[in-house]
């Protein structure tokens, strides 16, 4: 089944004229800072305040990385996955890293025993956001274990990207799944849905800063 993205105008004009205030505001603030991930089958974000407390996790359905980089090509632009997923996400990328989707599945399955060691009670589905919390509580002391090593090694993250030493300057944190609300299709606007996104991260990430 084919994704769809295709908000009604109604709505479309109402987030507009709610998010111009948020947006002005998230401006005047210094650029996050972005490592961009993939997955095969996911691509993961690691968005970050430029001074370091708050962070997000957002994760992109692939098709729509794809379905961004197939509009680049049939305009006669040249670029790689990588890249398109940069442009749609309007963030610069401050990093890379990634994995195969095996590589993505065992890292939640460390993060989830992680939740339950630091005290996180887990929902039957565990979310995004129990498990960067898990991953931000216990930073300092994950360093010196073995699990930073298996973490960075199915990450593609390793101990000089400085990510794991970053992580313990974190006072708020949140995850987010573009999944749940964003789809497309063959008629979708690339020219609307990449400033959309870029928006979007943007006020997902002021939120957090806000609940600090």
């Amino acid at each position: 089944m084919k994704r769809r993205f295709c908000p009604c105008l109604p709505m479309s004009l109402a987030i507009l004229l709610i998010s111009v205030p948020l947006l002005v505001s998230c401006f005047r603030q210094s650029s996050p800072v972005c490592r961009y991930g993939w997955f095969a089958g996911e691509a993961v974000l690691l968005v970050s305040s430029s001074d370091g407390k708050s962070l997000v996790t957002v994760s992109l359905p692939a098709d729509v990385v794809a379905g961004y980089w197939n509009y680049l090509t049939e305009s006669g632009r040249e670029a790689t996955l990588q890249q398109a997923m940069v442009e749609l996400c309007g963030i610069p990328a401050a990093g890379y890293f990634g994995g195969t989707e095996t590589d993505l599945a065992r890292i939640r399955d460390l993060l989830d025993s992680l939740a339950i060691e630091t005290g996180i009670s887990l929902t039957a589905s565990p979310t995004a956001t129990q498990r960067i919390q898990a991953l931000v509580s216990y930073a300092k002391p994950l360093r010196k274990t073995a699990m930073v090593d298996t973490l960075g090694t199915l990450s593609g993250i390793s101990a000089a990207d400085g990510l794991f030493e970053e992580l313990e300057r974190v006072t708020s944190c949140a995850g987010y799944s573009v999944n749940e609300f964003i789809s497309i299709d063959d008629t979708t606007d690339w020219q609307v849905i990449g400033p959309w996104l870029s928006l979007w991260i943007r006020q997902a990430l002021a939120a957090v800063q806000r609940s600090r």
